[in-house]
Formats: structure tokens, C-alpha cells, sequence
């Protein structure tokens, strides 16, 4: 009985010392949570880029801003748009996303397009939260267009512009990014473990609509400005080899949304656990992609140790 009583007081205390330890965890996991989530409000990282082209005859500087999703950096955005204003850019570019498939965000996009017109030319092209917006509300997709159209911002879907920003002559497209038809292995991988998004690749590859623009834009003299939402024909599969581009801007994959000091970005669609091409500057020697990290995460889990950044990109001759 002594024995029985000395193990139920053990039991007793283990389990006090085990629901105090999931307490303590769950108190710290909160804190990081609204450390971070407090932190992606306040805080907008300048990433500073370079790049250089014999097909540029005057320089220019780029903002880019992607993977917004509605999120308010300062009330109605102020300090995105003091960053952008302190980077006195030639022209901004929105690569995709700015609001979620729920039309979470729309409202915010229009009054940060607003609070940004006439710091430089806005041009806006389509992520996959927008094209999804837009297939599961067909009736609001001219309206939606057009109200961001009037707020200040040329929105490219398919399409490009012959244009001079600085004295650079360029030609700028935009699309939101599946391009072109993976190796049918790679294929069969990520469905097998869950994380391919298969009927987008299938629609738009069989489709054609991506292949013909992408035809099209190519052919001419001036630098040609890619803005593609989605990376993945570039860094995962054939498209600097089938669609090349003096540069294409990129986001989607948050950077791979949370960053675990020395592991690195934990997820990326298409690439798994622990992806390894989640941002920054890739090349063929010809074409060059800058993958952008963005501002949001369009998701319940906040970006975390990973700063929303919008990114500064001087193009220069050379």
C-alpha cells in the first residue's frame, strides 16, 4: 500500500512537471509568435540588388514589392511607402499577390497603390492568389482590374510594354509564372509526397497561353523586364534555356516563410522540407531571376525570422 501510494505521489509529480514544461513551451512559442507577427507590422528590410547589362543604355532603379497579402506595414501601410519613397525608384513594380484568394487585402492594395502613385510608374502583375481570386469570381475580375488601374497601376496579365523609365529602353511583361513543362519525374516525386500543385502546370502548359507570350516578348532589342510570380520554370526546371529574359522578378515563396537559425527556410511549395532556392539572385550567365522574399505571408503561420523586405534594384550597363 506504501509502495502504491509512493508511485501514484511520483505519477502526480511528473505529470504536474510535464503539463508546467508544455505551459512554459506554449508561453514562449506564443511570445515568438507575437514577437514576430508584431515585428512583420513594423519593420520593412531594404535588399539592395545590382545588376548588369550590355543591352542597357542608361541606367535605372527598380522597386519591387510582392506577396504583399494585405498586410499593413505602419496604419494604411506608411512605412512601406517611406521605404519605397527613400529608395526614389524609377519605377515600382508589384509582382503578384498583393492581396489573397479571398480578396483578403484588395482594400489595402488600392490605398497603398494610391499612397505610391506619383513617387514613380506602378505596373502590377498577377500572382496565384489573384489569378485564383479571379477564376472562383470570374464577374468581379474586369471590375477588380480596373479599379486597381484606376488607382494608378498598369496591370500587365500576358502582356507587355515597350517603355523608356530613365532613359533605359525597355520592354516590361507580366504573367504570373507557370511556364513550362517539368521532366514527368519530377512530376510524379512531389505528388507523391503531397506538394505539387499539378493542374496548374498541366492548364497552363496545355493551354499555351504562357508559351506564346513568353514567344513573343523575346523578340526585340530593348532589355527585357520579366515580372513572373512564380519562379519555378526558372529555378527548378528549363525556362532560362526555353524563355530567356535580361532579368525576371519573382516572389511566392516567402523565403520559405520561417528560417530556423542554422537549418535555414523550412518550406517551400514544390521544393519541400528545407528547400534550398527560396530568394535571392539566380543566373543561366544570360537571363538573370531575382527571387524576392516579399512582405506577407498569406497564411495563418507568421513569417517568421524573416523580415519583410521589398527590394532595390539598380540596372546598370556593363
Amino acid at each position: 500500500m506504501i509502495k502504491y501510494e509512493k508511485e501514484m505521489i511520483m505519477k502526480n509529480k511528473l505529470l504536474k512537471i510535464l503539463i508546467c514544461a508544455v505551459l512554459v513551451a506554449a508561453v514562449v512559442f506564443g511570445g515568438i509568435l507575437l514577437f514576430y507577427t508584431l515585428e512583420n507590422r513594423s519593420v520593412v528590410k531594404v535588399q539592395e540588388v545590382t545588376v548588369k547589362s550590355e543591352k542597357i543604355n542608361a541606367p535605372f532603379r527598380a522597386v519591387q514589392l510582392s506577396d504583399l497579402h494585405g498586410t499593413e506595414i505602419g496604419k494604411e501601410n506608411e512605412k512601406l511607402v517611406t521605404a519605397v519613397t527613400n529608395a526614389e525608384p524609377d519605377i515600382i513594380l508589384m509582382t503578384g499577390d498583393m492581396f489573397s484568394r479571398d480578396g483578403t487585402g484588395y482594400e489595402e492594395t488600392l490605398t497603398l497603390i494610391e499612397s505610391l502613385y506619383g513617387i514613380a510608374p506602378i505596373y502590377y502583375s498577377l500572382g496565384n492568389h489573384e489569378d485564383d481570386h479571379f477564376r472562383a469570381n470570374e464577374d468581379e475580375k474586369e471590375e477588380m482590374i480596373g479599379e486597381i488601374s484606376d488607382r494608378g497601376a498598369v496591370v500587365l496579365e500576358h502582356e507587355y510594354e515597350d517603355i523608356s523609365i530613365a532613359g533605359a529602353d525597355i520592354r516590361l511583361g507580366g504573367f504570373f509564372g507557370y511556364a513550362t513543362d517539368p521532366d514527368p519525374s519530377y512530376f510524379e516525386k512531389l505528388q507523391e509526397e503531397g506538394y505539387f500543385e499539378n493542374w496548374r502546370f498541366d492548364e497552363a502548359w496545355n493551354g499555351g497561353k504562357d508559351d506564346s507570350f513568353l514567344k513573343k516578348i523575346k523578340l526585340t532589342d530593348r532589355f527585357v523586364l520579366l515580372m513572373c510570380h512564380v519562379p519555378d520554370s526558372y529555378i527548378l526546371f528549363n525556362g532560362f534555356e526555353k524563355y530567356p529574359a535580361d532579368l525576371i522578378l519573382s516572389g511566392h515563396l516567402h523565403g520559405g516563410q520561417i528560417i530556423l537559425p542554422l537549418a535555414g527556410p523550412v518550406f517551400a511549395p514544390n521544393q519541400g522540407i528545407f528547400p534550398e532556392k527560396t530568394e535571392g539572385l539566380f543566373s543561366d550567365g544570360s537571363s538573370q531571376l531575382y527571387l524576392s522574399k516579399g512582405l506577407g505571408s498569406g497564411k495563418p503561420v507568421p513569417r517568421i525570422n524573416n523580415s519583410p523586405e521589398i527590394t532595390v534594384i539598380d540596372v546598370v550597363p556593363g
